[in-house]
This record gives structure tokens, sequence and C-alpha cells, in this order.
């Protein structure tokens, strides 16, 4: 299942696991994507950010499938376990606007080269 994220607001927050996502569409208007917004989505295997996101939250995109992440061109914060134990994660594309990636953000994604 597909779902577009927040079209009309600024901050996404925690979805439900009970929802198997696959694909996440995060919409424009999203500036921050809270702690653990998609933590424990075991089938969400693609994102597509919205180009204003400024910051993602701690734990954010934990325990999912992705395996590729393209940061939006905005992102100045990558809070720490962002992506921990994406074991499927084999490449990341950063932004030269980037400020800070917090501890262990890429924890346990044992396929993305160092």
């Amino acid at each position: 299942m597909c779902q577009t994220a927040a079209e009309r607001f600024t901050t996404l927050w925690r979805y439900s696991e009970d929802l198997e996502l696959s694909e996440v569409k995060i919409g424009d208007n999203v500036k921050t994507i809270g702690s653990s917004a998609f933590e424990g989505q075991y089938y969400l295997s693609k994102v597509t950010f919205g180009e204003n996101v400024e910051s993602i939250g701690g734990a954010a995109f934990s325990e999912c499938v992705l395996a590729e992440v393209t940061l939006p061109s905005k992102l100045k914060t990558l809070n720490s376990n962002v992506f921990n134990e994406n074991s499927s994660l084999r490449s990341v594309t950063l932004n030269d606007g980037l400020e800070s990636i917090g501890n262990y953000a890429f924890y346990k994604c044992y396929n993305l080269p160092q």
C-alpha cells in the first residue's frame, strides 16, 4: 500500500504499524518528520521526501526495509538512529546543506558501504 503523508501538515508524527505500508510519499508541506514516525514499518521499502523536509527525528525509519534513500535538498538535521536496522539499505544520497547527523543514524545497516 502506498500512502501520501501529510499534504496539509508541517509536522508528521507516528504512523500506525498496522497499516503495513510499502511506500510513502512525504508531502511538500512537511518540514519535520517526528521521532519514530515510521519505526517498525517492516514492509516499508520506498520513501519519497517532499522538498521542504528540514529535520528527521530519531528512529523515524528504524526497522524498515528501505533499499535506497535520497535526502531532500533542504534537510539540515538527521537525528540519532534514523535508519537504524535497515539491513536492506544499500545507498544514501546526502545533500550539501546537511548540518548534523546524529549518533547511530545508520546503525546495523550492514549492506550500506562505508
